[in-house]
């Protein structure tokens, strides 16, 4: 998560891709430690504008 946030902060991206192709775990890690954190930080979001996959992905 911090490595992350520096990438951002410093203007580096704008968006990450997670691939998951080593470690049987890597999807539990990222949806059980990484995603809450980066919660806690503000930097992902909590709810979703719309009830579907379509109404949300309209929203950009």
């Amino acid at each position: 998560a911090d490595q992350m946030e520096q990438y951002i902060d410093e203007g580096g991206c704008n968006g990450f891709m997670m691939l998951a192709t080593d470690t049987p775990g890597c999807f539990n890690d990222m949806t059980e430690l990484l995603v809450p954190e980066l919660q806690r930080r503000g930097r992902f979001r909590t709810r979703y504008p719309g009830t579907t996959l379509r109404e949300s992905l309209q929203e950009y």
